[in-house]
């Protein structure tokens, strides 16, 4: 139910429902995290998004994976924040795989970033060619 609401839009419901199942005792696992924080990042809703990934670990005993900090990584560059999202995509306890650049990459063009867009392709590299070849088109197009 959780999910559901999340992916459709109804974030307050999701928050309620969520609370609901703290209030009543109800374990909360990875992937019910993951889904609310892909609601908020799809919302746009930063403050609530940050709030609830820095409470996983402390308030739920829930270890954030990789799929957490990806929704981070969108969140923060969905609504603007490119320099922190940069930030907390390398400093992640996770190797960044080319859908994490590309969601910066995407979010540099969004907020019409070239120039960050142009320093992610340098830092990429050659290794991954596939992401560069993306960045390249976002510079481009920017």
């Amino acid at each position: 139910m959780l999910a559901a609401y999340a992916k459709n839009g109804h974030l307050v419901q999701a928050l309620d429902l969520f609370w609901q199942m703290d209030l009543e005792g109800i374990a909360k696992s990875a992937a019910t995290h993951v889904n609310l924080l892909a609601g908020l990042s799809h919302g746009g809703t930063l403050r609530d998004g940050i709030e609830f990934f820095l409470a996983m670990s402390a308030d739920h005993s829930v270890e954030p994976g990789y799929k957490h900090y990806s929704c981070v990584i969108d969140l923060l560059a969905r609504t603007g924040k490119l320099g922190d999202a940069h930030d907390l995509l390398l400093a992640m306890p996770f190797y960044p795989d080319v859908i994490s650049w590309t969601t910066l990459l995407t979010a540099c063009k969004l907020h019409k970033d070239s120039n960050r867009a142009a320093a992610i392709a340098r830092e990429i590299g050659s290794s991954q060619n596939v992401v560069v070849s993306i960045a390249n088109f976002y510079v481009q197009d920017t």
